[in-house]
């Protein structure tokens, strides 16, 4: 399968459109950097794996559609066409991590899309029947026609050794075998870990099985020492004492209450129902007996209530007096009043009148006519006017007022004689009340407790009583003292039985120990067997995959011998360095695992390079990395395509090398279909000349990118004249 042509439409550099014819067997694209050379492989290897190579965003910034496609067509050997088509089908999407791709292929009979045509890439392209990393397998088969410089500089110094053996088994296709060496690896150790997991968890169930063994042999010791004589005698003692301080047990049962939980629980309640009995009647008498201890009040003097009580009369009878003659005062002032305001009334008419007449006074009187001394008449009148500014004086007025004034003040304070008597009776009432409650208390409180105490209350006072009740009471908590001691004492005794009792009943225990000692002790015993089939499994899984790895590291092996004479030969073709002549793949095991490391030999000085990568000058490091990406594509290249792309070989190269480089491509153009990209022009002419078709049937194509912008590049696509007659190549030794 070999490249037709390509339809690149808004990827990488290029905006518009662009088609280009690549069904020559050499295609040279020539151009200045940035003009989009790289994009044609990009674009290639994008349409196949769906990933960039550089892991950059596909989609061009200048696209007027928006949208990103790329059509390539392949063609067979029997002349059919297949479009391999990838495009984005939401161009409106802006995020990159949100674009969806489409693939679809078309093929000569149908069409398919998504996962049917990855499926028919990795079947007809990368001849892979893996059907779960399919991505993987076509990766892997663009990796193989493809030359980055990047790629391979990074497989000769980046790589580690163990990863170039790997993915060198991915070219010669025991990736699968690896794969499944891996797989078993994996199983092999988890069923290890699984093992060991049982093996370790048996410990736990020994241990469980000792414990329970250990636990029964206690319970028998304390079982023969529950049962004991002596144990069993003081038990008896306890019984009967228990008992004996309470009546709920019956007689009938005092000699035949067994040691057991039960009964000791039982006899333990009666002592505390017994002790709680004595506990309230102690706490009863005590606060009796300090009720009792309050001395009586003494009775009240009679003289105080006879002598509050003649005050209180003298204070009503003065009161009464004192307010007949405030009325007899009061109402001699209203008479005195009335008075009073008639004069003033006549006084302020005739200084009226008086007034009135002086606007009028003449020879004759203004009110009767009569004749008169005007001026005599007029100071008369004068007088009056001025009577009206002075105050009318009536007799007794004052002294009646002084009068009211004393009397209203005497009330008072006989008021007060009188409220200070009635508030001192009452007080005398309320005492005399609660002497006579606490008194009658105190006989209720001995009469209750009389029954009790065994008093004879017939005869005494209270007091004698009060001291007899006292003394009977003090007696009585001393015998409720020892009671309760007693009680506290048989408690104690109890508690010691406690560990006998739960023995005795756990004598079902013994038996459910028993029962599963024997179904542990047989589970154990069916687990070891289990665990040591298991390692046996282990070992010989152990074994299978140490043949597995050994035979696909074989098999990686000897196709690496198989490749070192096209390495050798494509090596001495492009001629790298003038001491070191030689090269080779050396594999070697180390902690297990298979490494690779290209060696390179100054066969007459006997000095090798493990590390040529770093040992060689850029150049020359340049040119072993293209003769072994070179020998990969032929020696190992499982795939249909057979193609061979190179990414500007010319980056880093002097001149020899660059001479080596172009005649052995002229070497492999027979076998590949070659698609070259330089930035040289010098280099492409010389490409043009080296490798001119040879024969009608060959073709080589010159495309040069005479310009850019944001539309994308411009193309100049021209054939080159094949040569009439082929060349005469002399044989490499």
């Amino acid at each position: 399968m070999r490249l037709s042509s390509i339809s690149i439409t808004g990827f990488g550099g290029i905006a518009d459109r662009v088609a280009i014819d690549l069904s020559a067997d050499v295609i040279i694209v020539v151009g200045s950097n940035g003009f989009g050379k790289t994009t044609i492989c990009n674009a290639i290897a994008w349409a196949l794996t769906g990933k960039h190579p550089s892991d950059s965003n596909p989609r061009n910034v200048y696209s007027k559609s928006g949208t990103t496609s790329v059509a390539l067509t392949l063609r067979d050997s029997e002349g059919q066409d297949f479009t391999v088509t990838r495009s984005l089908s939401n161009p409106a999407e802006t995020k990159p991590a949100k674009y969806e791709w489409n693939l679809a292929i078309e093929t000569p009979s149908n069409l398919v899309r998504g996962t049917s045509a990855l499926e028919w890439l990795t079947s007809n392209l990368a001849q892979s029947e893996e059907e779960t990393n399919l991505d993987a397998a076509m990766q892997s088969m663009v990796d193989a026609i493809y030359m980055k410089q990047e790629s391979l500089r990074e497989f000769l110094t980046g790589h580690a050794d163990t990863d170039r053996f790997s993915a060198v088994a991915e070219m010669v296709g025991a990736g699968r075998l690896r794969d499944f060496v891996n797989q078993l690896d994996s199983a092999k150790t988890a069923w290890i870990k699984a093992t060991n997991k049982a093996d370790f968890d048996l410990e736990a169930r020994r241990e469980r099985v000792h414990e329970l063994t250990t636990s029964r042999a206690r319970l028998q010791s304390e079982l023969a020492a529950a049962e004991s004589p002596e144990v069993r005698r003081r038990w008896r003692e306890w019984n009967q004492s228990v008992q004996g301080t309470n009546e709920v047990v019956p007689s009938s049962q005092m000699d035949v209450l067994p040691l057991s939980e039960e009964s000791l629980q039982m006899l333990r309640q009666n002592l505390s129902s017994s002790r709680s009995t004595l506990e309230r009647r102690y706490s009863s008498l005590s606060a009796l007996l300090a009720e009792l201890a309050v001395p009586l009040p003494d009775p009240l003097i009679k003289t105080e209530k006879d002598s509050t009580t003649a005050i209180l009369m003298t204070a009503n009878r003065t009161e009464s007096e004192i307010k007949d003659d405030l009325v007899r005062v009061r109402n001699r002032l209203d008479v005195l009043g009335e008075e009073l305001n008639r004069l003033e009334s006549v006084r302020d008419d005739l200084a009226t009148v008086a007034n009135l007449l002086l606007n009028h006074v003449g020879n004759d009187c203004p009110a009767c006519g009569q004749h008169v001394d005007p001026e005599s008449f007029r100071s008369r009148l004068q007088r009056l006017a001025a009577e009206a500014e002075r105050s009318v004086e009536v007799g007794d007025l004052a002294l009646m007022r002084l009068e009211e004034s004393r009397l209203e003040q005497r009330l008072k304070e006989v008021s007060r004689q009188r409220i200070d008597a009635e508030r001192r009776l009452q007080e005398y009432a309320e005492r005399s009340a609660a002497i006579a409650a606490t008194v009658s208390r105190r006989r209720q409180r001995v009469v209750e407790a009389a029954p009790i105490l065994g008093l004879d209350i017939t005869d005494g006072s209270d007091q004698e009583l009060t001291q007899q009740a006292a003394a009977a009471i003090k007696s009585e908590l001393a015998l409720i003292e020892r009671e309760r001691t007693k009680s506290i004492d048989l408690e104690q005794v109890g508690i010691q039985f406690e560990s006998a009792a739960s023995v005795l009943s756990a004598r079902a225990r013994l038996a459910r120990l028993d029962e599963e000692i024997r179904t542990l002790s047989s589970q154990l015993r069916e687990a070891e067997l289990d665990v040591e089939q298991r390692k046996v499994i282990g070992d010989r899984a152990n074994l299978l995959a140490k043949a597995v790895k050994t035979d696909s590291e074989g098999f990686v092996k000897s196709r690496i011998d198989s490749l070192q004479p096209i390495l050798e030969q494509f090596y001495s073709a492009i001629d790298p360095h003038p001491t070191f002549r030689k090269i080779s793949l050396l594999t070697r095991v180390f902690n297990g695992k298979q490494r690779l490391d290209p060696i390179v030999y100054d066969e007459e000085s006997d000095v090798s390079v493990s590390d040529p990568g770093r040992t060689l000058s850029t150049s020359q490091a340049n040119a072993l990395a293209v003769a072994l990406f070179m020998s990969f594509n032929l020696g190992f290249a499982k795939s249909e395509m057979d193609v061979l792309i190179l990414d500007d070989p010319l980056q880093n190269l002097d001149d020899i090398h660059l001479l080596g480089l172009v005649d052995l491509l002229r070497k492999i153009a027979p076998y590949r279909q070659i698609l070259v990209t330089t930035h040289d022009h010098s280099f492409a002419s010389l490409l043009a000349r080296k490798l001119r078709p040879i024969g009608d049937d060959a073709r080589t194509t010159l495309v040069r990118f005479t310009k850019w912008d944001r539309s994308g590049p411009g193309i100049e696509v021209r054939e080159l004249d094949r040569i009439r007659e082929p060349l005469k190549l002399a044989a490499y030794s």
